[in-house]
């Protein structure tokens, strides 16, 4: 079973020394036991979680290659559930982005998913940024891999989206076997 702490170096952050604990429990709410195996098998590299504080208040958390950023001001005011709402949409870019042998994505199913899922919204939502983000969102923002990642935001705003696409939406995460989908996390997500 996957855990945190097998792979970051800086554990506490903020005011929550138990935040590794929390990240655990959540990554068991979302991702299958099948996948999380994956994650603790392929993952090679540590993450890193760090502070790093921007003067811009709308940046809560970003990632670059292994390492996931949070804006201390920002990130410490959140509670703990919206704390972990941004770690599991900055990991989905993490191990988005994870590379192997060569060069190959680490996680071809994950893009396989966000490229069907991507298809669909392309096809059925009436808007993507208001699909993905419940709000007008600049396009620059918005692409295949976001997807996902907004996904962990519980911001999805299904009436943006036709009944035809949105059950296609879900079948498709039903078929990636990645999702632990009878959870209450995910249950909230899809209903």
């Amino acid at each position: 079973m996957a855990r945190l702490n097998d792979y970051l170096i800086e554990l506490r952050i903020g005011k929550n020394p138990e935040i590794e604990k929390v990240f655990n429990l959540a990554l068991q709410q979302v991702y299958s036991n099948q996948y999380l195996n994956k994650i603790e098998n392929t993952i090679t590299k540590r993450i890193k979680l760090k502070e790093k504080i921007m003067k811009d208040p709308n940046v809560v958390a970003w990632n670059q290659g292994t390492s996931i950023y949070v804006n201390p001001p920002v990130f410490n005011a959140k509670p703990i559930k919206e704390q972990m709402k941004y770690l599991l949409h900055e990991l989905v870019h993490v191990l988005h982005h994870s590379k192997g042998f060569l060069f190959m994505r680490n996680f071809k199913e994950m893009k396989k998913l966000t490229d069907n899922l991507w298809a669909i919204i392309s096809k059925h939502a009436r808007n993507k940024g208001r699909f993905l983000t419940g709000k007008d969102i600049d396009s620059k923002f918005l692409n295949k891999e976001e997807t996902l990642s907004y996904l962990m935001n519980d911001s999805i705003n299904w009436k943006e989206i036709t009944p035809e696409g949105r059950q296609q939406f879900i079948n498709e995460l039903k078929r990636s076997n990645m999702f632990q989908l009878q959870h209450p996390f995910w249950l909230k997500r899809l209903k």
